[in-house]
């Protein structure tokens, strides 16, 4: 897969992190529209990108920019606003669907059903609430020893 340049750096699948109680959360901020997508013309689920080594930027309904970098070894790491946010264990199940796992034991993981990306890197997610988001794809930096151990937002 080709990287694909973008000019903005803010991308969460965050919106894959749940809500926490105090009601700001990545997955009810990101969604969004779906003007501008293109949607595939195939009855067949559109096979998704690889997602290792890859970040992704969605743009809150809040205004807050989230990103979600897949690491390789199966850990995820959230901003929000560039600050540290969430972390956790990512994986593709046997439906394809990316799923999220938080380290935050009080919160719940969700599972999200990608489409493929369209020619400008953006990717439609769907939870199994229906709750749909767009995800522009972002350049991947790789993890320091510190954003392993990325405390939670409270």
């Amino acid at each position: 897969m080709r990287p694909i340049p973008v000019t903005l750096l803010p991308i969460v699948l965050a919106a894959c992190a749940p809500a926490d109680d105090s009601g700001d959360n990545s997955a009810g901020a990101a969604a969004e529209s779906d003007a501008g997508v293109e949607t595939a013309t195939t009855t067949e689920p559109a096979k998704a990108p690889d997602l290792e080594r890859t970040a992704w930027r969605v743009l809150g309904q809040d205004g807050a920019v989230y990103i979600t970098f897949l690491d390789a070894d199966g850990l995820y790491r959230d901003l929000r606003n560039g600050d540290p946010w969430r972390n956790g264990n990512w994986l593709r199940d046997d439906a394809g669907k990316l799923c999220f796992t938080p380290a935050d034991e009080t919160l719940t993981g969700e599972c999200w059903k990608l489409k493929k990306p369209n020619t400008n890197g953006v990717m439609r997610a769907s939870n199994d609430a229906d709750k749909t988001i767009k995800l522009q794809q972002v350049t991947y930096v790789a993890p320091d020893d510190a954003s392993n151990d990325v405390e939670q937002a409270e």
